[in-house]
């Protein structure tokens, strides 16, 4: 299942599609299904400490397919579970625009971010977050992308995986 993650106005995630040059490009849905099937994989063949991993994805620009992000991880909104976007701890190669916003559900201060490559928004970043935020679980991450194409990172066939404990 997703990690949860600090609220962030979750943008167009309905326009997601697959990428036509790769197979490996997955829909919003798809991701989903993916997900559910490798926890079931890692349920079947890990330890009780090794099932708590999770993939890492190669986030790509919606627009111009440029490489966003090579750490990126599925996550649900804290303030809304209902809401599917992928976070990172690291920036990637966006650029945040604008002016800094309260989110719509809670007092965290968000930025628009940017690709750097075509200038196309692809996410937000938390510039601060609220404590109500804070005291609930979530990853630490506060790069979040919702307009990008997610690609599975893998490593000699093996799905790459965020270490236990570690985002």
């Amino acid at each position: 299942m997703p990690r949860t993650f600090l609220p962030i106005k979750p943008g167009t995630l309905e326009d997601w599609a697959s990428v036509d040059d790769s197979s490996d490009s997955l829909s919003i849905e798809e991701e989903h299904s993916q997900q559910s099937e490798l926890d079931d994989e890692m349920d079947e063949v890990s330890t009780a400490e090794d099932s708590a991993s999770v993939p890492v994805w190669l986030l790509k620009c919606d627009s111009c397919h440029a490489d966003l992000n090579n750490c990126g991880m599925l996550v649900h909104l804290v303030s809304d579970e209902a809401v599917t976007l992928y976070s990172s701890s690291e920036e990637g190669e966006v650029e945040e625009k604008g002016d800094e916003n309260k989110f719509d559900t809670c007092d965290c201060k968000i930025r628009k971010t940017c690709c750097k490559a075509c200038s196309t928004e692809v996410g937000y970043r938390v510039t601060i977050p609220c404590n109500i935020c804070m005291s609930q679980q979530n990853n630490g991450h506060y790069w979040m992308y919702t307009n990008v194409k997610a690609y599975l990172q893998s490593d000699e066939n093996r799905i790459v995986t965020w270490p236990n404990g570690s985002s």
